[in-house]
């Protein structure tokens, strides 16, 4: 079967993009033009459980990177829940 990134996220400035699948994800670095790392464990970003159960089935529906006076966080959403990551201190809010 075809696997398709779930969520998709630009970096706090713009150097990288993050994908999401399931209960993993990956940071691609534009500049190097490939992949920082390897595959990760989606627990790195502090993500509560209503966002991103534990375990392999379906994760996010989405992500965005917060504009104008929401600059500095992004927003993660699964169905009626989002938790607010702020890059700063890199941790959620």
């Amino acid at each position: 079967p075809e696997t398709y990134v779930e969520a998709a996220l630009g970096g706090a400035n713009g150097s990288e993009a993050y994908f999401f699948l399931a209960d993993h994800w990956v940071a691609f670095n534009w500049a190097n033009d490939r992949v920082v790392d390897g595959v990760r464990p989606v627990t790195e970003w502090g993500l509560p459980p209503a966002i991103a159960p534990p375990g392999p089935g379906p994760g996010l529906d989405s992500a965005l990177r917060g504009k104008g006076p929401y600059a500095g966080k992004a927003y993660f959403f699964r169905g009626a829940a989002y938790a607010r990551y702020d890059w700063a201190s890199t941790t959620m809010e």
